[in-house]
């Protein structure tokens, strides 16, 4: 081979084969064990050797069916579920006291409600009936006369009755009645006096007496409804014994009303034996 050579020194590792650049075993075996670390014993749990672990396949266990505690048949309580705990017998044996729920239940609260709510329905109801009654009846108490019996009077005949209920009176008509003389025993007793409000009237009758001599009003009724009768009156200024002409007027009132709609007058006699 030609060529020029240089002399000097070689640099390291630049000629391979050469024995100053071959590493001993010993610094080779140094570099191995420390670029790749061996892997802990005791981490991977298996021998502290360098061999790798062997996995062990592992048998197949066939589970057993463990069979379940079949329930005891109580002769008294029958049988018991398993998730179910029989309750303590009282102490005197036998079946032990059920408790019944409480009223407190949402469907009890409901009930006791609406009961309540249809009681105080029921009071309000009665309350409104009994005073309208009441303002009604007060409103016209004062205006009829207790003293009014209903029917006609009592000497006429069934004829005279029957007849007097058929009749037809017109509209604006009014059919009065009055014994024409009054007797009373002395001034503070009653007499018969038949006055009737007879059946085919429209209207609610009121009579006034008075004397003809001085027009004191000597008797006065209240309403008096048709088919109604009062039949004897006692006098509210007594008169000394003797006759007295009279006028008995009779005021019609509208029975829904107890508005006055007119007037009629009869002339009687009132005669005071005592």
């Amino acid at each position: 081979m030609t060529g020029n050579m240089q002399n000097g020194p070689t640099p390291q590792g630049s000629v391979p084969g050469s024995a100053s650049n071959m590493p001993s075993p010993q610094s080779q075996f140094q570099r191995v064990v420390q670029s790749q670390p061996m892997p802990n014993p005791a981490a991977q749990g298996g021998p502290a050797t360098g061999r790798p672990q062997q996995q062990i396949p592992q048998q197949q266990v066939p589970q057993q069916q463990v069979p379940q505690p079949q329930p005891q048949r109580n002769p008294q309580m029958g049988s018991i579920p398993p998730t179910q705990q029989p309750a303590p017998q009282g102490a005197g044996g036998g079946r032990p006291p059920q408790h019944r729920p409480s009223g407190n239940t949402p469907g009890g609260n409901n009930r006791k409600r609406n009961l309540g709510i249809l009681i105080g329905a029921i009071v309000i109801v009665i309350i409104v009936v009994v005073c309208a009654f009441f303002f009604a009846g007060g409103a016209n108490s004062g205006f009829y006369d207790p003293a009014a019996k209903e029917g006609q009077a009592s000497y006429k005949t069934l004829e005279e009755i029957e007849a007097e209920r058929n009749r037809q009176m017109q509209e604006g008509m009014l059919n009065i009645s009055i014994a024409s003389q009054i007797e009373f025993e002395n001034g503070t007793a009653p007499g018969t006096a038949f006055i009737e409000n007879v059946p085919s009237n429209k209207y609610v009758l009121k009579v006034t007496i008075t004397t003809d001599s001085n027009g004191e009003v000597v008797y006065q009724s209240g309403g008096i409804k048709p088919d109604s009768t009062i039949e004897t009156i006692t006098l509210s200024q007594p008169l000394a014994a003797g006759v007295y002409p009279a006028t008995a007027t009779f005021s019609a009132y509208d029975p829904d009303t107890l508005q006055e709609v007119g007037q009629a007058a009869a002339k009687v006699t009132l005669v005071v034996k005592n």
